[in-house]
């Protein structure tokens, strides 16, 4: 893609992201610049029925919040899962909170900018790794306190701008936990 931008002198922004769900007459991508044909840039597209872990970022935190749904269903009541779930989260949410990846930007050999690829941010990886799971375990005070913890964990290590998130998800966390008391651990 970035060459044949390159010799189509265009530049070339996706709108969708890696992973995301490709719909019939949805608009894949925007050219700036020259004219370019759409084949090369719907060959650049690895497509599928099925989701990767190597094309779809979000795909092993939504499998994990899958698990801790799962989990907290009345059928199965199985909190331990669910915090073992989380606990994967957390190092996921750990990696993402530290990095600022807002898209790929390909530039050709003379620095030229010509594709610019979407990533999803971390509000995104937030979201669907975490706001399920929440709103599940409210009737769970061993999920809001490892939920809590993790919050607090990976707060410590985001950039600033990724704490606003952190903390909207805390408080949510605080109303639902009201009717639990809160135990300290043992010295």
């Amino acid at each position: 893609l970035l060459q044949n931008a390159r010799n189509c002198r265009s530049m070339v922004v996706l709108l969708v992201s890696p992973g995301s769900t490709l719909r019939d007459g949805l608009s894949l991508a925007d050219v700036y610049g020259g004219p370019m044909p759409a084949n090369p840039i719907l060959d650049a597209l690895v497509s599928g029925s099925e989701r990767t872990f190597t094309q779809d970022p979000l795909l092993a935190i939504r499998l994990l919040a899958d698990i801790a749904l799962r989990a907290l269903s009345p059928a199965i009541n199985d909190p331990a899962t669910a915090v073992q779930a989380l606990d994967e989260i957390e190092d996921l949410l750990s990696l993402v909170a530290s990095v600022r990846a807002d898209s790929i930007r390909a530039v050709d050999e003379r620095g030229d900018l010509r594709v610019v690829i979407p990533l999803p941010d971390f509000t995104s990886f937030v979201r669907t790794g975490l706001d399920d799971v929440i709103a599940s375990a409210s009737n769970s005070p061993l999920v809001l306190g490892r939920l809590r913890d993790l919050l607090s964990h990976v707060a410590a290590q985001s950039e600033s701008r990724n704490r606003d998130i952190l903390a909207k998800r805390a408080r949510w966390i605080d109303q639902l936990s009201q009717g639990f008391p809160r135990l300290e651990p043992p010295l």
